[in-house]
């Protein structure tokens, strides 16, 4: 009887506030991230009945909007849509219940990706993946040190990245051990496991096909593909292709890359923009205009399968593709969280579409738990 009637205080009372405190100081860090990086000189003001139309559309789960900053940048770039969903709503309560990060979460983490998963599309081979300290094989089965010194010894380039909180490529290091011995090599890979946290992944360093590798030969170029399984029908949102400037290790971004919209079929669209939002039309000697990408027809199939049949337990989901020398895709990154949509779009458009009224309903309807996974994030 206590139990019950202390649990319904928490429900009513504690519970709703906390998810209220949770939810201002989300908005409050992600504007001020999202506005450190747009130009006061990209922003073309919404008129009143825009504001009003935006109020409109999101009103119903995000309370009463004054944030208009983020909707500025699209219609100065693309003109106005009430469609444009800013961070203000989207990260702290959208994301969440598209999503629920208890259960979601663990699909995204880098050492379990690929083993947790299994389907059509392939993942990085893993050398070592380290859980709570300890670590695993490709194929899971616990090993020692001294075996994970073995499997990485004979390696001459691997990548090392944290497996969570790494987002933009901030934990990601090219291990190059060609030209050293034995001796130096083991002192390389020891400084690996002593600098890294409980949960991190040494994975094989991917050669990537020419088609992506003309953008830049100095990191490696993804397709950021976008998609939503939800109500029983599969949607592809939105793809961009993702490459580093010259020198760059990353294609992040937010870390200093391009981003250029492409279509289903492939088409790059004329314009791609840096994380200043400078624009080019052209990098590297290649103009956007006339690029495709032929791989992409195939690769949506795959995508669509996978995400009904592997992920469906995610409704929003950011594809992060290579394609090898082999020209197979590869999932470098699945993420289930917070998959971008500035950048999305501003390359392509409103990220959900001609769903965002189907998206909004359900998320008006959802139950909302601002709870964070087993996984911190």
């Amino acid at each position: 009887m206590i139990y019950r009637l202390i649990n319904g205080i928490y429900r009513r009372l504690v519970l709703p506030n906390y998810s209220k405190f949770c939810i201002k100081k989300e908005q409050e860090n992600e504007e001020k991230l999202v506005l450190q990086n747009i130009p006061l000189n990209s922003l073309t003001a919404l008129t009143g009945n825009e504001k009003e139309q935006v109020r409109k559309m999101y009103g119903n789960i995000g309370g009463k909007l004054e944030h208009f900053e983020e909707l500025a940048l699209f219609k100065h770039y693309r003109g106005f849509d009430p469609r444009y969903i800013s961070h203000y709503i989207y990260l702290p309560i959208v994301a969440h219940k598209l999503n629920n990060y208890h259960y979601t979460k663990m699909l995204e983490h880098k050492s379990l990706l690929g083993y947790l998963v299994k389907g059509t599309l392939k993942f990085p081979y893993c050398y070592v993946r380290c859980i709570d300290g300890e670590y695993y094989d490709d194929k899971m089965l616990q090993i020692s040190q001294e075996q994970v010194i073995n499997n990485c010894i004979k390696e001459d380039a691997l990548v090392v990245k944290d497996s969570v909180d790494s987002a933009g490529g901030k934990s990601v290091e090219l291990l190059r051990l060609s030209n050293l011995d034995d001796d130096k090599r083991r002192s390389e890979i020891l400084r690996v496991l002593s600098e890294r946290k409980n949960d991190f992944v040494i994975q094989e360093c991917i050669k990537q096909h020419p088609s992506f590798a003309k953008f830049n030969h100095t990191s490696i170029n993804t397709l950021r593909v976008t998609t939503l399984y939800l109500n029983g029908k599969y949607t592809t949102l939105s793809i961009v292709l993702r490459f580093g400037k010259e020198g760059m290790k990353v294609d992040n971004w937010g870390s200093g890359g391009i981003i250029v919209g492409v279509s289903n079929t492939g088409h790059l669209c004329k314009v791609g923009y840096d994380i200043q939002l400078n624009t080019f039309t052209e990098y590297n000697g290649i103009k956007f205009d006339n690029q495709i990408i032929h791989q992409i027809p195939s690769l949506l199939k795959d995508i669509e399968n996978a995400h009904k049949n592997q992920f469906s337990l995610c409704k929003f989901i950011g594809w992060d593709i290579c394609f090898n020398e082999q020209n197979e895709p590869i999932v470098i990154e699945l993420n289930s969280s917070q998959p971008g949509v500035i950048g999305e779009q501003l390359c392509t458009g409103p990220i959900f579409g001609d769903r965002t009224h189907e998206v909004l309903d359900y998320c008006s309807k959802k139950e909302f738990k601002y709870q964070r996974s087993v996984f911190t994030y």
